[in-house]
């Protein structure tokens, strides 16, 4: 009888062990489920992925630094993704943007859009259409320890649209930027990139705004900054002499728009200024910048641009956002007046250069689908007279059809100036007439432009 209780006292201490450990079993394997699922769940969070800490993904960051809106300070962009947790080695990232366009001119041939001016030269049409890879681009930002960040674009433009409008595949933006934002406010940068001075950034999709255009600058620069308490002030340097290598972006030509009267030596230079504040759902920020040498537009004192007077122009800028709205502003114009006045325009008396943008959108859902609207308008004066002036008003609309994938039209519509910047790059640089095919006067020219726009980000 004893022998008999004792085994059933063992059979029962063996199947509660038994029990125990399996139910120990059981918790450590779900450990190890919930820790898996974490590491899943943050490979595919909306803000980025990551691959055991060493390669990731950013769509937002790719939008920030390569979308159509962007407009200069980027590095601070990379500076802010890092204070945010961009710790993985490297992070890629791509854009795209495809288009078909439609084009209208009130005279034949002249077409604002350069892949729609170059393909309808031989037809002698008023009406023309085209499709294109507007923008194809990649991007790679490398993490080399806590206080330096290597960022490099590669990209196209207008693909397919023969050489005087197709970029040649290569680095657009090649840079380091040194700080940490987390520890310091002092931060500074060196390469290839924007130029620090303005803001040029745009609620278009895809058209350009005559002040980035005509002043927007890029080139080999490095600088220094400080960010906090809502101010951030940037001083750059650049390499002098004439850096005017029109390449065609989007609807319009761009040109690098450095310019000093030496080039062998670090004499060109630019200072850029802002300061904002956020308050809930309302954010603001005012900006003002100065650059020392403007490409497009050298000073009357001598005609020959390569060896022209230096002339420098200043910028003022200023966003507001609430509640979905946004509204911005933008004035720039030269210090002094500039030789194109009175002889690429034919202009009685010199002047100086001026474009400005102003430029809403309104952000909503659609049927739960991210949406936008926008509406923007941007002129410029170049001399006195009418052949010196021009307007472009834009309208569009966008939605966000699958995520980071945007799908949109926007119609512009221009008159004078933005017509001869489409067709006839370069003769502002050289201070020669303005030809376009059919026009003698090309203030006279109007294009109605429609964009079908699909851009995506990765």
């Amino acid at each position: 009888m004893k022998l008999k209780a004792i085994a059933i006292a063992l059979s029962m201490a063996t199947v509660s062990f038994a029990h125990a450990d399996m139910n120990s079993q059981l918790s450590s394997l779900q450990a190890q489920v919930n820790q898996l699922q974490s590491q899943v769940s943050s490979m595919g969070s909306t803000s980025g992925s990551s691959m055991s800490g060493v390669v990731g993904l950013n769509s937002n960051l790719s939008m920030q630094m390569m979308d159509n809106q962007s407009g200069v300070g980027k590095e601070l962009n990379l500076l802010t993704a890092r204070q945010n947790g961009m710790n993985q080695m490297l992070t890629l990232g791509g854009y795209a943007e495809g288009d078909a366009v439609y084009d209208h001119s009130n005279q034949n041939n002249d077409f604002i859009n350069p892949a729609i001016q170059s393909a309808a030269l031989t037809s002698n049409a008023s009406n023309a259409t085209r499709l294109m890879l507007t923008d194809a681009s990649l991007s790679t930002t490398a993490n080399l320890g806590s206080w330096v960040t290597a960022y490099m674009q590669l990209g196209q433009s207008n693909i397919g649209e023969g050489s005087d409008v197709t970029t040649g595949f290569g680095v657009q933006d090649a840079y380091l930027v040194f700080g940490n934002l987390a520890q310091m406010p002092v931060y500074g940068f060196a390469g290839n990139k924007e130029i620090d001075f303005g803001s040029f950034s745009s609620v278009d999709i895809y058209n350009q705004p005559l002040t980035r255009t005509l002043f927007q600058a890029h080139g080999n620069t490095a600088g220094v900054g400080v960010n906090a308490y809502g101010f951030n002030g940037v001083v750059s340097v650049m390499n002098g002499g004439q850096q005017t290598s029109a390449v065609s972006v989007g609807s319009n030509y761009q040109a690098q728009n450095l310019n000093t009267s030496n080039s062998s030596q670090i004499n060109n230079f630019a200072v850029n200024l802002t300061y904002g504040m956020t308050n809930g759902a309302i954010s603001w920020d005012v900006g003002a910048g100065y650059l020392n040498g403007s490409s497009l537009f050298n000073n009357t004192t001598n005609a020959s641009h390569a060896n022209g007077q230096t002339n420098g122009a200043w910028d003022l800028n200023g966003k507001v956002s609430a509640y979905g709205f946004d509204l911005l502003g933008e004035y720039v114009t030269t210090v002094s007046n500039t030789y194109a006045s009175t002889h690429a325009f034919g202009g009685t008396s010199a002047k100086s250069a001026s474009a400005w943008d102003v430029g809403a959108d309104y952000n909503f859902p659609v049927m739960g689908y991210k949406s936008v609207v926008n509406a923007d308008y941007s002129g410029a004066s170049l001399a006195n007279g009418d052949n010196g002036k021009g307007s472009q008003y834009v309208v569009g609309y966008r939605v966000e059809a699958v995520n980071n994938v945007w799908a949109g039209i926007e119609y512009a519509y221009t008159k004078g100036l933005a017509n001869y910047l489409g067709a006839s790059s370069g003769a502002l640089d050289a201070g020669s007439a303005p030809t376009l095919t059919n026009s003698s006067n090309f203030n006279n020219v109007k294009n109605s432009t429609v964009s079908l726009d699909i851009t995506a980000a990765f």
